[in-house]
C-alpha cells in the first residue's frame, strides 16, 4: 500500500498521447544586463507541458544556474525576465513537464556595459529635416512615440542640454507616463546614405511604448498624406530566408530593396529574383549584398544595404512585369529585416512590400 502511494505521488500524471517534441527555434535577445530584468521571448513549438501533475511542476527557464521569471507561456512562445547574473555567456535551459530539458548552449550574454540595460528599436527611415529626391520630391518623416506605461521610460543616447555636463554616461531623455514625444534629438555628422535610426529604451518600460512613423513627400502635401512605416523591435528580426511577393518590375516604378542588419556583425545576403508564378521556376537573377554594421557603443544606425532592383533592367534578360524576391542571410547569427520600396515615377507615391 505504502509503495503504491509513493508511486502514485511521484508518477501521478496524465500523459498526452503522441505529443510532439518541444522545440526552441529562436531567442529574441542574446544580450542583457548583469542586473537582470531583460524581457525576452523564446519562440518555438509545443512549449506547454504534455502532462498534468498532481503536485506543482511549472515550466522553468534557467540562465546558467539562476532561475528566470516566467511572465507568460503559449504553445509557440515563452516570455521570461532574466535573473541577475555575473558577467559572461551562459546556457539557457528550459524545463517543461513531460519533456527532456532543452539546453541552448551559450545563448545569452550578461554584460556590465550600459547598452545591455536597454531594448533596441529600429526606425527603417528617419530624417532630420528634409531630404531632396528625384523629380522635385522633398521627403520627410514624422515620428510619434507614446509611453503607455505607468513609469517614465528613458530614451538614449540624447543630446546634452546647453551647459550641461553629461559626464561619461550617454545622456538620456525621460519620457513620462501617458506622454508622447514627437521627434528625436538630431544626429551630428555628415549623412552617410543610411536612413535608419536606432532607439534605445530602458528595459523596464520598453514593452509599454508605442510608435507611429510616417514617410511623405511634402512637396505634394495636398495629394500625398504619406505612408506608415513599420517600427521594428529586436524580437521581430528575421533569421532565415524571407520572401517579397508581387513586386512590379516596370520602368514606371523605382524599386529599391532595403536590407537592415539588426545584429552586431556586418552580414552578407543573397538576393534572388524569380518570376512571380505559380510554377517553381528558375531564378532570373542572383547577387550578394553586404549590410555594414557601425562599431562602438550605442551605434546610431543599423547595418544597411540596398539593391536598385529597377536598375537591373539594363541587363539583357527576359524580365517579367512582376517578380518574387527571396532574401537569404549568409552570415551566421544574422538578424535582419527588409522591405522593397516602390515609387511611382509619375505621382511619386510610395508603396511598401514587406517580408512574408
Amino acid at each position: 500500500m505504502r509503495r503504491s502511494l509513493i508511486c502514485f505521488l511521484l508518477l501521478a500524471v496524465s500523459s498526452v498521447a503522441f505529443a510532439q517534441k518541444a522545440i526552441i527555434r529562436d531567442v529574441s535577445r542574446n544580450l542583457g544586463s548583469t542586473r537582470g530584468g531583460t524581457l525576452l521571448t523564446l519562440s518555438g513549438s509545443n512549449l506547454l507541458p504534455t502532462v498534468r501533475c498532481l503536485l506543482a511542476c511549472p515550466t522553468t527557464v534557467m540562465f546558467g544556474d539562476a532561475m528566470a521569471t516566467l511572465k507568460g507561456a503559449v504553445p509557440t512562445m515563452l516570455h521570461v525576465l532574466t535573473p541577475p547574473h555575473a558577467p559572461g555567456t551562459v546556457d539557457i535551459t528550459i524545463n517543461i513537464a513531460g519533456e527532456a530539458p532543452i539546453v541552448l548552449a551559450n545563448a545569452f550574454t550578461y554584460s556590465a556595459n550600459a547598452e545591455a540595460n536597454f531594448a533596441r528599436v529600429m526606425l527603417p527611415l528617419y530624417f532630420d529635416g528634409v531630404v531632396k529626391g528625384q523629380y522635385g520630391s522633398e521627403w520627410t518623416t514624422s515620428l510619434w512615440i507614446r509611453n503607455n506605461g505607468t513609469d517614465a521610460v528613458s530614451i538614449t543616447p540624447w543630446s546634452c542640454a546647453d551647459g550641461q555636463d553629461c559626464g561619461g554616461a550617454p545622456p538620456a531623455y525621460a519620457l513620462p507616463s501617458s506622454r508622447s514625444l514627437r521627434s528625436l534629438a538630431p544626429l551630428s555628422g555628415v549623412s552617410d546614405g543610411n536612413p535608419s535610426r536606432w532607439l534605445y529604451l530602458s528595459q523596464e518600460g520598453a514593452a509599454d511604448v508605442s510608435f507611429s512613423l510616417r514617410f511623405a513627400d511634402q512637396s505634394r502635401g495636398l495629394t500625398d498624406a504619406g505612408i506608415d512605416m513599420p517600427v521594428i523591435r529586436e524580437n521581430e528580426a528575421l533569421y532565415g530566408s524571407a520572401q517579397l511577393f508581387n513586386v512590379p518590375l516596370k520602368s514606371s516604378f523605382r524599386v529599391t530593396l532595403r536590407l537592415y542588419e539588426l545584429g552586431d556583425v556586418s552580414s552578407r545576403f543573397r538576393v534572388t529574383i524569380y518570376p512571380q508564378s505559380e510554377l517553381d521556376e528558375q531564378p532570373i537573377h542572383s547577387e550578394e549584398v553586404t549590410a555594414t554594421v557601425q562599431s562602438g557603443s550605442f551605434p546610431a544606425k543599423a547595418g544597411y544595404a540596398t539593391l536598385d532592383v529597377t536598375g537591373l533592367l539594363h541587363l539583357e534578360k527576359a524580365w517579367p512585369d512582376v517578380v518574387r524576391i527571396e532574401i537569404t542571410p549568409l552570415t551566421a547569427g544574422s538578424r535582419y529585416w527588409s522591405f522593397a520600396s516602390l515609387t511611382n515615377n509619375d505621382t511619386q507615391m510610395v508603396t511598401l512590400v514587406t517580408p512574408q
